[in-house]
């Protein structure tokens, strides 16, 4: 009895928060032509492309996940700090809401005409479905600032940024996450000019990249594998059997071996909220 009554309490939530999603993904869509003006505005500045069909499938990768992944330990405010990139804007925002979680989002001025409309939006769903929770933004990247918002009710999670992690990490306890932050190693000379168009790429849309400068193919991959502030390798190399070591060592990063490591802007969902 009580494993059917667990399982229709769970069909409800889920119900309820695919009926949110919805909610949301048609808010997207009928403020799409403000999200592609803020985007050109944006690019004045930024060199960044957002895509409306891909904010939709930031949305849609929660419909029907396992909701229990998003349950708290402790109900306390999150504050996130990261470069800005919308997509993760939007996905942090996803997360709030079905967790029903207020969250402090502080991040460069990146995308800010884009975050700006995302979390309007947002808001506007939090406040149709009675969540009463907050969701707030500030493009306010001073330590100290900062360091005021940490309290007992309130995490400090750090997306990213590895020199804003470091600084952090020094004054209160805080947990990073990588996104896009991408090693880069390369032993063809022939590939020099993708190596440098991978670095501008990146630069232009504030991923970190680290090139790794090591003729020791094997200490580069022993530094790389156990770098635990990056989660992205791209491999340029014209020797299978490299590629093939790389592959059979990190099974704990992301792998693009002569790949474009920007093909996907949404990524897969992590929880940011542990």
């Amino acid at each position: 009895m009580d494993n059917e009554l667990n399982e229709l309490f769970f069909n409800e939530k889920t119900r309820k928060i695919n009926d949110l999603l919805d909610d949301l993904n048609n808010t997207i869509i009928e403020n799409s032509s403000y999200i592609k003006d803020a985007n050109i505005e944006d690019i004045v500045f930024n060199k960044k492309h957002i895509k409306v069909k891909d904010l939709l499938k930031v949305v849609d990768n929660y419909r029907n996940s396992d909701m229990t992944q998003f349950s708290l330990v402790e109900n306390k405010e999150r504050i996130f700090i990261y470069y800005g990139d919308p997509y993760l804007t939007l996905n942090l925002c996803v997360q709030a809401l079905i967790s029903q979680t207020s969250v402090h989002l502080i991040h460069k001025s990146f995308m800010n005409n884009v975050n700006t409309i995302l979390i309007k939006i947002v808001k506007e769903i939090a406040d149709k479905y009675n969540l009463g929770i907050l969701i707030d933004d500030s493009t306010n990247y001073e330590l100290n600032k900062i360091l005021l918002l940490n309290s007992e009710n309130s995490y400090i999670k750090v997306i990213g940024d590895t020199l804003m992690y470091q600084l952090i990490a020094r004054k209160t306890n805080v947990k990073f996450y990588p996104y896009n932050n991408i090693t880069l190693y390369s032993n063809s000379l022939k590939m020099e000019k993708i190596k440098q168009a991978i670095y501008v790429y990146a630069n232009e849309n504030n991923f970190e990249i680290e090139i790794i400068y090591e003729s020791n193919m094997d200490k580069a991959l022993n530094y790389i594998k156990n770098n635990e502030l990056s989660n992205v390798t791209v491999l340029l190399t014209e020797a299978e059997e490299d590629a093939l070591k790389f592959k059979l060592c990190l099974t704990n990063k992301e792998l693009f071996v002569n790949e474009n490591p920007f093909k996907n802007d949404v990524g897969i969902i992590c929880n940011y909220f542990n």
